[in-house]
């Protein structure tokens, strides 16, 4: 749970990135050896200084919420943002670099048009990776160009975000997905203390479902984004049965977790809530959006 928590918030810190970080006019210096040789010649000014208005991220950000809004399994929707985001941080980064890049760090343009770059990266992300379903995306893309005055900056911008998006997507493209079990009635449940039992909705027994194991495998095959290790950061196992500390987590959990007679309060109440919805990426983008 807590490694599936984890990778919806990597989709989160790379929306605040592109968000946050390119939507203010302010000039920022730069320590010269960090910035790579621009590849254009173009003795032209850029359209723009090189950031983009919250506009055209906000505006990509949610349709990438509209297309993975489908059902599908939290994880693996949490990953697709991070990617199509990765995609327009890059891009940005490439055309004034602010912060290190992640996939897409060989191409340094100035003079792309930031929105043009934006729209591309997410635009490439979603036609790359086929995961538009029904979606007008090509239509949204359309718009979008719309808005920005033809010449060599937007196409730069253009060809800058498709590569930005193929960097990332080629990146994420043997991350071991592939392995990733989605489903499983493996390992079977147990029957004594401390064995796992399948939980909700498996263990409900008006609905007599399989008792299914989701993505069991997932922390184990699949590359995280950031940290060095699937294991970095893993905390050790639960108290041993007979010990005062198990005891004491069974009877909080007892307690706190009951229907009738618990002793959360409203806060608790309203955490829990929170944190058992089901679609965390979506709701955590939503939330950056908003701020």
């Amino acid at each position: 749970m807590k490694a599936i928590k984890t990778l919806g918030l990597c989709a989160v810190i790379f929306t605040f990135i592109a968000i946050l970080n390119f939507s203010c006019k302010k000039e920022v210096t730069h320590d010269p050896s960090a910035v790579e040789e621009a590849t254009t010649t173009n003795e032209s000014k850029p359209d723009d200084p090189g950031f983009a208005e919250n506009d055209m991220v906000l505006y990509w950000n949610d349709k990438a919420s509209l297309v993975l809004g489908r059902p599908m399994p939290q994880p693996r929707r949490a990953r697709l943002f991070a990617i199509t985001q990765i995609a327009v941080h890059d891009a940005l980064n490439a055309i004034k670099p602010k912060f290190q890049r992640y996939a897409f760090k060989d191409i340094r343009e100035q003079f792309a048009n930031p929105d043009a770059t934006v729209a591309s990266a997410a635009y490439w992300v979603i036609k790359g990776l086929n995961i538009q379903g029904t979606f007008p995306i090509d239509n949204w893309y359309n718009e979008s160009l719309s808005l920005i005055p033809d010449g060599e900056s937007k196409e730069l911008g253009k060809v800058l975000g498709k590569q930005s998006a193929d960097a990332i997507i080629a990146n994420r493209a043997n991350d071991g997905l592939t392995q990733e079990i989605s489903s499983s009635p493996l390992p079977p449940d147990g029957d004594d203390p401390g064995e796992y039992r399948s939980t909700l909705p498996y263990s409900n027994p008006v609905l007599n479902l399989p008792h299914t194991k989701l993505h069991i495998n997932w922390g184990v095959v699949v590359r995280p984004f950031v940290i060095t290790s699937n294991d970095q950061f893993r905390p050790a196992g639960p108290f041993a049965l007979n010990t005062e500390a198990y005891l004491q987590d069974y009877n909080e959990v007892k307690s706190k977790g009951a229907m009738v007679g618990h002793t959360r309060t409203p806060d608790e109440s309203a955490l829990l809530l929170f944190w058992s919805e089901i679609r965390p990426s979506l709701i955590w983008n939503s939330l950056a959006r908003n701020i």
